[in-house]
């Protein structure tokens, strides 16, 4: 069935409202159930992840002009009036009109014909105001400022102004409102980056070097680097750089026995074993039987054969294990802060009371991931987020109590053009320091 991107947009978009789901779920699901052309496809993407990004900014600006919340919308409405005000706002190439014809259609198309009046009154409003909004002064009000000029939510603004200045905290905001790079690992066990970036230059994909001797950067390209050829015969994965930093940072040789604590869907743990020359043990753990299918596929596309996958609960890992490892990967379950401009809807799922309990876990993970290590064994700690609970604070508490270990310097294992800011035990990288994500990497070992 043919449907046209505004049409799929507004129906992913109150697909993610009423069912509380997740934009790259919603989107996948939808584009792979209807036939749109590849730039109908890239113009629905655009406008989900817009909408994801500019949700609070876009509810506050339709606000101005409805005379109820546009949260008690329904959830159609609400898709329709968003992905209409996002590209009146922040859509140049699309004019204001036709934002507005488009998404009055749409509404007289569905059950919810009676409202068309009133969306084409709030959009046209908007257009007509839209370089004389109201937006509150950074000077009076840097919280609010923050929050609706950047759309994120009061809480995670007042949190980060504690933490930086009005100046960085406005960079980071910024940052993340920016989609990352797309980058490719070079399965280097199988083709060289140069041919590669050869056989991609066929498939429609220009890339240029990336920061890892492995990764290649995307600067342009359209359509699904999954459906490619050079995907499918396994010469290379999609990973962000600096998750790809990771495997990197923990340096496992050939021949050694490596484990991947939380593997799924397995990125880390195929790089573990590309770095091993595939020669040695992988295992690679996850909780989630359906999960590890992932790396599973991952490890035969890639043709790997070094990892083995285990269904595990890691706070609880084989005592067979224990004392025999010498490479631990712990990629612990976090709040993801960090990979917002990745996943703009973290922003709306999180919550500030997740930071405890998810510090409790990985706390519970860390005691027994350490307890896998050989003498000269090193355990690296790896969570997508720069929250205090989740990275420095919560490694000198556990280093305090576990006196036997400590942690090993990593600003020199970083390649030029990383910019890193230390933090307590390990180092910190944040979105706004360079085009990347935020990362917290801390690197233990038993001391001799």
């Amino acid at each position: 069935m043919a449907v046209s991107a505004r049409r799929a947009a507004a129906d992913i978009l109150a697909n993610i409202d009423a069912k509380g789901s997740y934009g790259n779920l919603e989107l996948k699901k939808y584009l792979g159930s209807f036939s749109l052309s590849p730039l109908d496809r890239g113009l629905a993407t655009e406008l989900v992840y817009g909408v994801l990004r500019y949700r609070l900014t876009l509810d506050w600006a339709l606000g101005l002009f409805l005379k109820k919340d546009p949260g008690g919308l329904k959830p159609l409405l609400r898709a329709v009036l968003r992905s209409g005000a996002y590209q009146i706002l922040f859509l140049d190439k699309i004019p204001a009109a036709a934002a507005c014809s488009e998404s009055v259609r749409l509404v007289k198309a569905s059950r919810f014909s009676g409202f068309a009046g009133l969306v084409n009154a709030v959009l046209r409003n908007l257009a007509r105001r839209r370089d004389n909004l109201p937006w509150p002064p950074a000077e009076g009000d840097p919280e609010a400022y923050l929050s609706i000029t950047y759309s994120h939510p009061p809480w995670m603004v007042k949190r980060w102004l504690g933490r930086f200045s009005l100046k960085e905290a406005e960079g980071l905001l910024r940052a993340n409102n920016t989609p990352t790079p797309l980058t490719f690992r070079v399965q280097t066990l199988r083709v060289e980056g140069g041919e590669l970036k050869e056989r991609l230059a066929r498939e429609g994909f220009d890339t240029r070097p990336g920061l890892l001797p492995e990764t290649l950067r995307v600067v342009a390209g359209r359509g699904d680097p999954a459906a490619t050829r050079a995907f499918k015969t396994g010469l290379f994965s999609i990973q962000g750089e600096v998750s790809a930093l990771a495997a990197r940072l923990l340096g496992p040789q050939p021949g050694e026995l490596a484990v991947d604590l939380c593997s799924a869907p397995g990125g880390k743990a195929t790089h573990l074993a590309q770095l091993m020359e595939d020669r040695g043990r992988v295992i690679a753990g996850d909780f989630h039987p359906h999960r590890q299918k992932l790396v599973e596929a991952a490890a035969k596309r890639l043709g790997l054969e070094s990892i083995e996958t285990r269904v595990w609960d890691a706070r609880s890992l084989p005592a067979e294990l224990r004392g025999q490892a010498h490479r631990v990967l712990l990629d612990a379950p976090c709040s993801g802060l960090g990979v917002i401009r990745r996943k703009p809807d973290l922003k709306w799922h999180r919550q500030p009371g997740d930071f405890a309990p998810l510090a409790a876990l990985q706390r519970e993970i860390l005691s027994e991931g350490v307890k896998l290590l050989r003498p000269e064994g090193r355990l690296l700690y790896s969570v997508c987020t720069n929250e205090p609970e989740e990275t420095e604070e919560l490694l000198a508490a556990f280093l305090q109590e576990n006196p036997r270990l400590q942690a090993l310097p990593l600003r020199d294992a970083l390649p030029p053009g990383m910019a890193a800011c230390p933090g307590g035990a390990g180092l910190h990288l944040y979105p706004h320091l360079r085009e990347g994500e935020g990362f917290y990497f801390a690197l233990l070992t038993p001391k001799s």
